[in-house]
């Protein structure tokens, strides 16, 4: 390890210690499977240490934005890969990533199917502003777009939740 890198590493490791269940937490809500969001964070990490201690290893400003934001492409291109949709499984909702007790099985499913029928853009901020835990303003650096933007689609996007649940178009499960 040489001294350009080491600083990056040294960081990229405390981002792993104090983020990791939030980016495990936000891939499990877009993968749906406890042990793909484990591979898919293991892919990401892997892929962002060979891209700082490389041949020509780049010096990334934002380390957490640049993961979270490699991360959220990591999970869009395993969708994609996947012929079909896959449902989560009630038994596996609750323990997917070790969430609240406060929440009911029911209330992740609900949502889950909710956030399906959003466009992909406020889905995504919801995810990152409830799941991941995120701010506004990381959530804004993540997904490289205007503060004003990211808080927009977060409050049109929880509006069509709510108008969707109001309108009972979900039964309850």
């Amino acid at each position: 390890m040489d001294q350009k890198t080491e600083p990056q590493l040294t960081q990229l490791a405390e981002l792993m210690q104090t983020e990791c269940s939030n980016m495990l937490r936000y891939a499990c809500c877009r993968l749906g499977d406890r042990e793909e969001a484990r591979d898919a964070l293991q892919d990401v990490y892997l892929s962002v240490h060979s891209q700082i201690c490389g041949d020509h290893g780049i010096r990334i400003l934002d380390l957490k934005s640049y993961f979270f934001r490699t991360l959220a492409n990591h999970c869009i291109d395993r969708l994609q890969s996947r012929a079909k949709t896959t449902l989560i499984s009630l038994d596996d909702v609750s323990d997917v990533a070790d969430m609240p007790n406060e929440y009911t099985e029911k209330d992740y499913a609900r949502v889950t199917m909710v956030l399906a029928t959003l466009p992909d853009e406020q889905a995504e901020v919801i995810r990152l502003r409830i799941y991941a835990e995120k701010s506004f303003v990381e959530i804004a650096a993540i997904l490289a777009l205007p503060l004003s933007t990211v808080k927009s689609r977060f409050i049109y996007g929880l509006k069509k939740m709510r108008m969707k649940i109001d309108r009972n178009e979900f039964l309850p499960i």
